[in-house]
């Protein structure tokens, strides 16, 4: 199997040297905690230990972080969807195509090289 997002996640750990594609986020949103804080007539001490509760008891979310290529592939999408809708009327600089193209080029002969040994491996 080529995980397509899991390669993602390698190739930009080695090119843009993050150390981690994901961050752990506590269930308890502000929200929540605003609601137990009403609940609880602003009693701080008591809306900590429901929090600490609440915690033990749901494992964190995972959440991509959006760095390395993620984030070039975004920031392509959101100037292409600006431009196709116009919008904002973006310029893109002869600067800004030039790094993005390097991007893109780069991140096509990272998934080159992983495909070809993903095929190197399944040769008979």
């Amino acid at each position: 199997m080529f995980d397509i997002p899991l390669v993602l996640d390698e190739l930009s750990i080695n090119d843009f040297d993050v150390d981690n594609m994901y961050n752990l986020e506590s269930q308890v949103n502000e929200l929540l905690k605003g609601s137990i804080f009403i609940l609880l007539e602003g009693n701080s001490n008591q809306v900590e230990g429901i929090v600490n509760i609440i915690e033990s008891k749901w494992a964190p979310k995972k959440k991509r972080r959006r760095v390395g290529y993620l984030n070039v592939i975004d920031e392509l999408l959101k100037k292409r969807n600006r431009i196709a809708h116009g919008e904002g009327f973006d310029v893109v600089t002869a600067n800004e195509l030039k790094e993005a193209t390097e991007q893109i080029k780069k991140l096509c002969d990272g998934l080159l090289g992983k495909l070809t040994d993903k095929l190197a491996e399944m040769k008979p």
